[in-house]
């Protein structure tokens, strides 16, 4: 069965709306609230044994941004964002880095992680061809990636 999840954002504390994040620059979608819209989901959050989150923070280093993904346990999004923060705060400053305030949350339907399940998704409405997406959003040239022959 396929992971079921969704996503909440934050940017610098600005006020988010479950569901709604659109890009990482915090362009919410105010006509969407996905409590409203899928009260079901929510029921079966808070009814969930062990509820995970993944939340990704970005953080500035000198000459690059850093997207750090982690795993928390965690009641609500509210409370998973606050934990991925607190720790993006106290990474940012073991590093020498600086937490630029956003964290995009995911909740994880499943509390049996296992190979294969889904920790992050994210939509974004664009209307660019396949190719130009990615070019724009992921594979800009600039990333510090190692490329797989496959």
């Amino acid at each position: 069965m396929a992971a079921l999840g969704w996503a909440a954002g934050r940017c610098s504390g600005s006020p988010y709306e479950y569901g709604c994040v659109a890009t990482s620059s915090a362009a919410y979608l105010p006509e969407c609230n996905a409590q409203a819209a899928h009260p079901g989901h929510y029921a079966r959050m808070a009814s969930s044994p062990e509820p995970w989150f993944t939340v990704r923070c970005v953080l500035k280093h000198e000459d690059f941004y850093e997207e750090r993904l982690t795993l928390w346990l965690a009641d609500d999004f509210d409370g998973a964002i606050a934990l991925a923060e607190s720790d993006a705060h106290a990474h940012a400053e073991v590093v020498g880095v600086e937490y630029v305030g956003l964290a995009q949350a995911f909740h994880l339907f499943e509390s049996d992680l296992r190979p294969g399940v889904e920790v992050f998704s994210l939509i974004r409405q664009s209307e660019l061809e396949p190719a130009d997406y990615l070019s724009t959003f992921f594979d800009t040239g600039t990333e510090l990636q190692q490329h797989s022959d496959g």
